[in-house]
């Protein structure tokens, strides 16, 4: 019964999800493709490569791949109003590059700031930039931080392209190693049109600093991955209202109490 219920969400997946309705049947070929070696290596936390709408992405972990591949492509959690024929994004925690493949693959003239903490994740991210060719994509090794300067970054050693890895110790947990910070308002100088904040704790230090610069106004559409901190209570309502405060709509798409994680989309009025 498991290898069936499988199977009818890998079909459902790849015919009636955002991402096919977004890429058609060139994701559907290639989904079904990627969920079939999947199911044959099913709980295997290896490393491999995925073939994906034309880009070959290598990964550390088979089981973070997959999730990028449902969260990013599947769900398509980070498609924007495309108004520019050359989009300008700005992607913190772009991870090994799963993200920076999405937006390629959606706005493929988009030019791409993509950040990235994680020493050994980022050389991946670089990696896949540079074997797949991508134009306009600037990759900086540094966590989007409160201040420049150098943060503590946390997660196990042993935990290869960690999606949880953090400045924040009690959500990345393990050991700590220093790594460069840079603010968020250094990247936005002009206009932008998407900002994806995927950083694991860190975002309501990092989103406070972009207001205070008064770049917050530069951004017409974000998406924040907000994590439910003991130490921070309130945050993500403190966080909504300063967004609604700079004139965007605010919605929340997806609130996950299991893993303390909610999904914040702000947009301004006119994008």
């Amino acid at each position: 019964m498991r290898v069936i219920r499988r199977a009818f969400t890998a079909l459902r997946n790849a015919f009636a999800s955002p991402g096919a309705r977004i890429f058609g049947l060139r994701f559907s070929r290639d989904y079904l493709r990627i969920a079939f070696r999947a199911n044959a290596r099913w709980g295997d936390r290896g490393a491999g490569t995925l073939r994906l709408l034309g880009l070959t992405i290598d990964y550390p972990n088979q089981a973070y791949a997959l999730f990028l591949v449902h969260e990013l492509f599947v769900n398509a959690e980070y498609a924007f109003t495309r108004t520019q024929a050359r989009p300008r994004i700005v992607d913190c925690g772009a991870n090994i590059g799963m993200s920076v493949a999405f937006f390629k693959a959606y706005a493929p003239d988009a030019v791409i700031v993509a950040i990235e903490a994680d020493e050994a994740a980022c050389a991946q991210l670089r990696q896949m930039v540079a074997r797949n060719h991508l134009r306009d994509v600037e990759v900086v090794h540094a966590a989007v931080a409160e201040t420049d300067g150098v943060v503590s970054f946390y997660r196990h050693p042993d935990d290869q392209g960690s999606i949880t890895a953090s400045v924040v110790a009690e959500w990345g947990g393990g050991s700590s190693r220093s790594v460069p910070a840079q603010r968020l308002s250094t990247f936005i100088t002009e206009p932008i049109d998407f900002l994806k904040l995927d950083v694991e704790g860190a975002e309501y230090g990092v989103v406070d600093e972009l207001a205070a610069s008064g770049r917050l106004p530069l951004v017409r559409e974000v998406v924040i991955e907000c994590h439910d901190l003991a130490g921070n209570p309130g945050a993500r309502v403190r966080l909504q209202d300063q967004l609604a405060r700079a004139g965007m709509r605010v919605t929340v798409s997806r609130v996950e109490a299991h893993s303390k994680i909610a999904i914040v989309r702000a947009q301004r009025p006119e994008a």
